[in-house]
């Protein structure tokens, strides 16, 4: 990453686009964050592209959508097999699940992304697999355990997939439902992402798991700024990269501005040496038009916050 820490605030996504095209995705990518390219997610283009749907897809014989958002159940008498096929599964992502990710490695091969100092993968983590795959009384603690190596494995693929085109990696881990204390398996992932030779992230568009801060296992925080308006400086408090997600993906009108000085004020008046900036959340379900609107903001924050530092060097000097 770029040494000079006074310039370097940059904007990234949390990881799924509406774009049904994956060529347009990574164009919306190259165009919005190009810094720090994320490879995306296409849930509109294929429901297999959703986040649980790409987390269970090395084990489908053994699962089957429930009929809600998200949510599947495991198979008539499937639980018998379920440690089994977890510590057996592939680690690699599915194709048929994960059309952006072939793409955004080729766009890395061709020297697409020229200005990238960090690279972004991020996948879901067991907590929240576990939420969403019932029934509940699944996943007792060996079951939880294959579950936990198996996604560490799919995390420290990911971030030597990612890690062959002379960049850093960053593989963050979407954690929306882990709140409190932070479970094992979370930490075995991030330990795994390490190991891997890349930054270990969390991500979590609820109540940040604040005692994670705490563990010295995590590079990056992900959050929703607006859900959760103290976290800013802990995280700094914790040496973690913050990325505060700030642009909402539903409305993104907010003045890009008046955005950018609410977070200065949550970090205390100072901006932190590095920051990541994002839409509050991923932008599957958004449409087009929005997301570009929702990028085109979080990159205004950016040059806002940029005028910020510059300014406060200048002072400083």
């Amino acid at each position: 990453m770029d040494a000079d820490a006074a310039t370097w605030v940059h904007a990234t996504g949390v990881g799924s686009l509406p774009n049904r095209d994956p060529d347009a995705a990574i164009d919306h990518v190259a165009r919005f964050a190009p810094v720090v390219p994320f490879w995306p997610q296409l849930p509109a283009r294929d429901p297999r592209e959703g986040m649980i749907a790409q987390a269970v897809a090395p084990i489908a014989s053994l699962v089957e959508p429930d009929g809600r958002p998200w949510r599947f159940r495991l198979r008539p008498g499937a639980a018998g097999d379920l440690e089994a096929a977890l510590d057996a599964a592939e680690p690699a992502l599915v194709p048929t699940h994960a059309t952006g990710f072939a793409p955004f490695l080729e766009a890395l091969a061709m020297g697409r992304f020229t200005e990238a100092e960090l690279v972004k993968g991020q996948l879901a983590g067991p907590a929240t697999i576990a939420a969403c795959v019932g029934p509940p009384e699944t996943w007792d603690p060996a079951r939880m355990a294959a579950l936990a190596r198996h996604v560490a494995r799919a995390a420290a693929w990911q971030a030597r997939a990612l890690a062959g085109y002379g960049h850093a990696v960053l593989v963050v881990v979407d954690e929306p439902v882990a709140t409190g204390e932070p479970p094992r398996e979370i930490l075995a992932v991030l330990a795994e992402i390490r190991s891997a030779g890349a930054l270990a992230g969390v991500h979590c568009c609820g109540r940040f798991p604040t005692a994670l801060l705490g563990t010295g296992a995590l590079d990056a925080a992900s959050w929703d700024a607006r859900l959760a308006p103290d976290l800013a400086p802990l995280v700094v408090a914790a040496g973690v990269l913050p990325m505060p997600g700030v642009v909402s993906t539903v409305d993104p009108s907010e003045p890009a501005h008046a955005t950018a000085r609410e977070l200065v004020r949550r970090f205390g008046g100072h901006l932190p040496a590095r920051v990541l900036v994002t839409p509050t959340c991923g932008l599957g379900q958004a449409t087009e038009p929005l997301a570009r609107r929702a990028m085109a903001r979080v990159g205004a924050v950016v040059d806002h916050l940029r005028r910020v530092r510059a300014s406060g060097a200048a002072e400083a000097r």
